[in-house]
């Protein structure tokens, strides 16, 4: 009798907590039964104040730490800042490209979609007369690299044949997608290496199998400028779904990597030049969503979720997107007091849910919630480079 009427204690209160889910689900702010048409996104945040911003200059060489003043939306421009001596960081249209001004000839990294190829040339020529001799591609995504067969193409008609270098995952990626661009000349294996250019070694490194991409490498030049594509953002939070990163822990391993190299100037992508503490702000802003789900999941999760399930007759696929909802709604709210002021921060429900996915399918977090990524820097001295 006792144990019947245990029993029966326990369906009343498993009934009783999956009533009080329910109740809650009806006071989300976002209604989570059918699809709701959602309101466009609006900037609430501003940039953050601290670093001196400067007019951008191909003259004046950018000092550590600074950012320009340049619009949101340069279209149709190509804005190009002098970073050191030799390096300079060019802005073409919303896609950034990396120039270095060697003794007796021009490299370039990157080519992004809607090549203004005559006008690039003519502004490059502005700077050097040395001619433009090689190329390098960061990863297959085609908004930063389609340009390539342009490029190609007006050099050559210039009579000049261009070097092309990349990794050897950079090809696979693009036979995989049968991308109908220029293939490298020089192809490095991964983890990555080195190559000569004017009498001098630059690093290619292709840490890691999964990232941003498949592909993903970073370009370090020897005065300290180093360019990774689409992984930062200068002064600012990430990107919508992390940049559409294919794999989070990979994404972050990346960064590990980038936070162990010594640089100075760095072109991500986009926007303006980083800096170092960018990208430990993305490893620390991410390193505090994952310990937000690790706090937040696993009272989100269990019985009292499927039979909540269970008495709504909820498709699976509906039920777990409002359990996801929910454990992002409560996961950005533990990072606003300390975040909400960066710009981005309205993307941080989008972020949680990225994190959410990582940890959720990767990580155990009822039997061993201790574990998560590390975030700590990779020095060059493990990355396995020779």
């Amino acid at each position: 009798m006792s144990g019947k009427l245990s029993w029966s204690i326990t369906v009343i209160a498993v009934l009783a907590m999956a009533v009080m889910y329910w109740n809650q689900d009806q006071r989300l702010p976002q209604g989570e039964h059918r699809f709701r048409a959602v309101s466009p996104i609006t900037s609430k945040t501003q940039d953050v104040a601290g670093r001196e911003r400067v007019n951008i200059s191909e003259i004046r060489a950018l000092k550590p730490d600074q950012l320009l003043n340049i619009a949101e939306y340069p279209v149709g421009e190509i804005n190009i800042q002098k970073l050191t001596v030799n390096s300079y960081w060019i802005l073409h249209n919303l896609h950034a490209m990396t120039l270095y001004v060697g003794d007796t000839e021009v490299l370039l990294v990157d080519a992004p979609e809607d090549l203004f190829v005559d006008r690039l040339l003519a502004r490059i020529a502005d700077i050097t007369p040395n001619p433009v001799t090689t190329f390098v591609y960061t990863h297959p995504h085609l908004d930063h690299i389609k340009g390539a067969a342009t490029l190609v193409k007006a050099l050559r008609d210039q009579g000049q044949e261009l070097r092309i270098i990349g990794s050897d995952r950079l090809v696979q990626a693009m036979d995989r997608y049968q991308q109908q661009l220029p293939r490298p000349t020089e192809i490095i294996p991964a983890p990555g290496g080195y190559f000569e250019f004017d009498g001098l070694l630059f690093k290619l490194a292709t840490p890691v199998d999964v990232a941003h991409s498949t592909a993903d490498s970073y370009v370090l030049f020897p005065d300290r400028v180093i360019t990774f594509i689409d992984f930062v953002y200068a002064d600012r939070l990430p990107l919508h779904d992390y940049s559409g990163v294919q794999n989070m822990t990979g994404y972050i391993t990346f960064l590990r990597h980038i936070a162990g190299e010594s640089w100075d100037f760095g072109n991500t992508g986009h926007s303006n030049v980083s800096a170092p503490q960018d990208v430990a702000r993305f490893l620390e802003y991410t390193s505090d969503l994952y310990d937000a789900w690790i706090e937040t999941i696993p009272y989100n999760w269990g019985v009292p979720e499927y039979v909540r399930g269970k008495l709504k007759n909820d498709y699976i696929a509906v039920w777990l997107r409002n359990v996801f909802d929910r454990v992002a709604y409560k996961m950005a709210a533990r990072l606003e007091p300390r975040w909400g002021h960066y710009p981005h921060f309205e993307l941080a429900l989008d972020h949680a849910l990225k994190v959410q996915w990582d940890g959720f399918l990767h990580y155990d977090f009822h039997g061993h919630p201790e574990i998560r990524p590390l975030f700590t820097p990779i020095s060059p001295d493990n990355d396995r480079i020779q």
